[in-house]
Order: C-alpha cells, then structure tokens, then sequence
C-alpha cells in the first residue's frame, strides 16, 4: 500500500524537486479511488499507468476494516490517508 502511495507521489511530483503536485482536479476527490479512474488520460498514456494503484490500496486497506481518503490541502496539492484499526 505503501509502495503504490509513493509511487503514485512520486509521479506527479516534478524531478528534482520537493513540488508536492498539482493537487486533485475539481470532481475528482469522489473519484480518485475508483477502479481506472485517471485525472489525466494524457499522462496515463505516456506513464503506461493504468489508473488501478489507488483503488487497490483502497481495497487493500478496507479489507483490513480500515478506511482511506483522498482531500486537497489548500497549499500542497494531494493528501491521501489511510486509517488501520489497531487488532
């Protein structure tokens, strides 16, 4: 869940830089997490993403009864938590 998380920052944030990215376009905060849900078709074509790495944490982490959400900070682009519950 990790790995996808970073790996989905790291994509969206500028080489060399600490840029936190542009943010969610509006509309997207409900879908971000769905199944092939791609804020930017344009990029999933360059990247080969297939818009599968954040619905599968979502899966991952409500399996685990825990919960996931995806919210713009109002000065540094995307934010995405996950709440596990401690067993």
């Amino acid at each position: 869940m990790l790995y996808n998380l970073i790996d989905n920052a790291l994509k969206h944030t500028a080489p060399g830089t600490r840029h936190y990215g542009p943010g969610l376009p509006a509309g997207s905060l409900e879908r971000v997490l769905e199944r092939l849900y791609r804020t930017d078709a344009i990029r999933s074509r360059i990247d080969g993403s297939s818009g599968l790495g954040l619905s599968i944490v979502r899966t991952l982490t409500e399996a685990q009864d825990g919960r996931m959400q995806a919210r713009n900070h109002p000065e540094m682009g995307a934010v995405f938590s996950i709440w596990l519950p401690i067993h």
